[in-house]
């Protein structure tokens, strides 16, 4: 059996790490325009306040609860 590497191998070993952290990163960026939009709406719809540091995935969970409520 040899130890060398193929490309796919390498692949197939990096890109569950490589995914993970980039899901990461994009659910600690800042929530995007259409998140501030509907949350802002869903907010005030519910006489909730609306706060405007969320990351994306605060805002995803915060929409969803949001949302349940109407």
């Amino acid at each position: 059996m040899s130890d060398v590497k193929t490309p796919a191998d390498v692949v197939a070993c990096a890109t569950p790490v490589f995914l993970d952290t980039a899901n990461r990163k994009a659910e600690a960026a800042p929530m995007t325009d259409l998140q501030i939009a509907e949350l802002r709406t869903l907010a005030d719809r519910l006489g909730e306040p609306f706060a405007a540091t969320l990351t994306r995935r605060e805002a995803q969970d915060r929409i969803a609860r949001l949302r349940d409520r109407l």
